[in-house]
């Protein structure tokens, strides 16, 4: 029975980067989940619609990007239309610095794996 991939990493360095990344990851990719079901219910969605709506979003877009051979930029590109309503949010995130922000979340996720792996 095969429960997932098995990533061989080379460089001990790389470990605390990848338990920042791939430990972390459901929690991370949770959040984000969380973020659009509040705007849903916002919206005026209940409970089970909002739930609904971006539990099949992940999973579709999962698919997309396990299925495509193109970089995760280059998808939300393609699902941009110009002067639209997806670009206009991309704008505003990229107005935020969302990717950095999350990136520097991982250099701190990180950097606590390294400590953790120093304590006696």
């Amino acid at each position: 029975m095969k429960l997932g991939t098995v990533l061989t990493v080379r460089k001990e360095n790389l470990i605390d980067a990848a338990t920042a990344l791939v430990g972390g990851g459901p929690a991370y990719i949770s959040y984000f989940a969380q973020a659009l079901i509040e705007y849903a219910l916002l919206a005026g969605f209940d409970e089970a619609n909002a739930y609904s709506m971006v539990i099949q979003t992940l999973r579709g877009t999962s698919a997309l990007l396990d299925g495509h051979q193109e970089s995760p930029a280059r998808l939300y590109e393609k699902v941009m239309t110009p002067k639209g309503t997806t670009e206009q949010a991309i704008n505003f995130f990229d107005s935020k610095k969302m990717q950095a922000i999350v990136i520097d979340g991982l250099k701190h996720a990180n950097a606590r794996s390294r400590a953790l792996g120093r304590r006696p």
